[in-house]
């Protein structure tokens, strides 16, 4: 049995908002630190990684340990129904799920929990991330932004001197350069080029809602991974790269 109530409900919401843009079904981790999704997109293009302190909840009892099987998409729909004063309380037996919103008022919401044992996640344990660098999230915004504007996909490249990101189209190109002395954290490597989906970028950059900072490894045709964390939730986003010829 599990019990929680948050005083902020737009604190999940939030985070949950960048992932269900992504991965519309996943196994909700209910752990005695907290709550945690490990999930990838039907694609397999991109791995989640979510995790959500107990500390973000202003009551949190579980007996024991329970993994639900959820449509996040219905989940995200009515936790948008919370108002900025509502009070949320889950409540789940392994059976189903209720939200619970409460100012004056009470209104209860019902999902039931869905098996999901056919969906495997790939196992990243063993990428190895180098060239990890820290940055505004305004600043890869930004840059997804104007890349949109050319193309449907853009290359981050990293330096001894800069991290650099790129796209292109037959007339038109734009570059952006960020010295390393402008960085939050530079920990140059090696030399390295990547290009990767702009359809899935534009989606992951709204996990900047929780976090004003973006931790970013880059590789050479490999995976990129992109982190959002704040004290309490973390969002890790690894992204397959487009491979060049």
């Amino acid at each position: 049995m599990f019990e929680s109530e948050m005083k902020n409900p737009i604190l999940l919401r939030n985070a949950l908002e960048p992932i269900t843009e992504i991965i519309d079904e996943a196994v909700l981790q209910i752990k005695e630190d907290g709550l945690k999704i490990l999930a990838a997109d039907r694609a397999v293009v991109v791995v989640v990684d979510f995790e959500m302190s107990k500390k973000c909840f202003d009551k949190y009892k579980l007996t024991e340990n329970i993994e639900i099987g959820l449509n996040l998409t219905n989940f995200l729909q009515i936790l948008k129904r919370a108002g900025s004063s509502d009070k949320l309380k889950l409540k789940t037996d392994g059976q189903k799920l209720e939200i619970i919103f409460e100012n004056g008022s009470e209104r209860k919401f019902q999902i039931p929990t869905i098996s999901l044992s056919g969906n495997e996640t790939p196992d990243v344990s063993k990428l190895e991330f180098k060239n990890i660098i820290k940055t505004d999230a305004s600043i890869i915004n930004n840059a997804i932004n104007d890349a949109d504007l050319i193309a449907d996909s853009m290359v981050f490249s990293i330096d001894e001197s800069a991290m650099r990101i790129s796209a292109s189209s037959d007339s038109t190109s734009v570059n952006i350069v960020v010295p390393k002395k402008k960085l939050k954290k530079f920990g140059y490597v090696e030399d390295a080029r990547s290009r990767f989906s702009l359809e899935y970028l534009k989606k992951i950059i709204k996990a900047s809602k929780i976090a004003d900072e973006a931790e970013i490894s880059i590789g050479t045709d490999y995976p990129m991974r992109l982190i959002f964390a704040d004290k309490n939730i973390k969002i890790s986003f690894i992204l397959a790269p487009r491979v060049e010829d």
